[in-house]
């Protein structure tokens, strides 16, 4: 029947048959028992058809008649969790893969969907739970050991993050799948400062994957901070060939062109971003930098800095965001302001931890209290 043009119809009425039955059973006798089975599954059929035509409502609605017969029917509360997840319902589908589990705790589907539907949650510790137990029945090479080195990574949980990954390197990986995985532990040593370890599996993944853009972005940034400004701007700028709209990666290389003193290319390049993208506040903000430091003459611009820095502060206030107004600030000679709000920068930076800046934030304040600019 599966497929044949009028399986829908048929077993429809085969379920239609079988509910005229029960009319005349006693409900609680072993006839009527096996009847709600057979319609119940009838109606699963039926979901499963919707489903491979992508109808995801009329599937819903058989599964549901199915369990109106049969809450506790574990098949039919996990299929109902996949459908929910398809149509965005992560936290229903949640609580249908509980419940099939519940009722089948070794259902192997829904303990997976359970995982990915509260990965997608960022729901890590719950899916920690489900992740740990796929892999501890051999089923790690799934996809449950990466994601559950994710899971640990979300929650800056490194050093297991990273012994999931290196485990997860023994299994037999796609190249996609290998390249996430350099790509993470890229990240895990970026993170710890070990740069050249960080660049090292950002190529590594790279090689696996020339695809991957979120690698190529971290690699051309480990690069700049590094000073190799030249290879980050090439790798930025492949970037843009690709992603015209990334805005990471034309300020990016704009920055790079700065710090090699090639100040009217990085200003072109985040002209033309910015004109490309107007909502982009990071092009915004980036301009604004520039112009406001850059040592050209020709594309320092105080007051077009000053503007557009108070134009970032409608999309929120950062600390980042006010340092860069404060520096236009004391290039249109308000340093009374320049000073109010770079002590306001400092204030908040010491509230959040980020001390590593304070330095730098400190001797601009000496600046302007001097009368100088940046």
């Amino acid at each position: 029947l599966g497929n044949s043009p009028d399986a829908i119809d048929r077993i429809h009425e085969a379920a239609e048959a079988l509910r005229k039955e029960a009319a005349g059973l006693d409900p609680s006798s072993e006839l009527a028992a096996q009847n709600r089975l057979v319609r119940a599954r009838l109606y699963l059929a039926v979901a499963g058809l919707r489903i491979g035509q992508n109808d995801l409502g009329a599937a819903r609605r058989e599964i549901e008649a199915s369990l109106a017969l049969l809450p506790e029917m574990a098949v039919a509360n996990a299929m109902l969790g996949f459908v929910l997840e398809r149509t965005g319902k992560l936290e229903e589908a949640v609580e249908h893969y509980s419940m099939a589990l519940e009722c089948d705790p070794g259902n192997i589907n829904a303990l997976r969907s359970r995982a990915s539907a509260n990965l997608n949650l960022h729901r890590n510790r719950e899916a920690i739970k489900d992740l740990e137990r796929l892999c501890d029945l051999g089923l790690e090479g799934e996809g449950a050991r990466i994601r559950l080195a994710v899971a640990y990574f979300r929650l800056n949980e490194f050093e297991t993050a990273h012994s999931h990954y290196q485990k997860a390197l023994d299994l037999n990986l796609d190249p996609s799948d290998e390249a996430q995985v350099h790509h993470h532990l890229g990240l895990i040593e970026d993170r710890a400062g070990s740069l050249d370890r960080a660049i090292e599996e950002y190529q590594t993944a790279l090689a696996l994957d020339p695809r991957l853009v979120g690698a190529r972005l971290d690699l051309a940034s480990a690069l700049n901070r590094l000073g190799r400004y030249q290879e980050a701007a090439d790798l930025f700028g492949q970037v843009v060939e690709v992603d015209p709209k990334s805005s990471r990666a034309r300020r990016g290389e704009a920055e790079a062109l700065a710090s090699m003193g090639r100040w009217q290319e990085a200003r072109r390049l985040l002209e033309e971003g910015w004109r490309a993208m107007p909502e982009s506040v990071e092009l915004l903000h980036a301009l604004a930098r520039l112009l406001a430091t850059a040592d050209d003459p020709e594309v320092r611009n105080g007051e077009r800095a000053l503007d557009l820095a108070q134009r970032t502060l409608r999309a929120g206030t950062t600390p980042s965001r006010l340092e860069t107004l404060a520096m236009a600030s004391a290039e249109t000679g308000l340093f009374v302001e320049a000073v109010r709000l770079q002590r306001r920068v400092i204030q908040m930076v010491t509230w959040s931890g980020h001390l590593d800046a304070l330095p730098r934030l400190e001797a601009n304040l000496a600046r302007y209290l001097a009368g100088q600019t940046c």
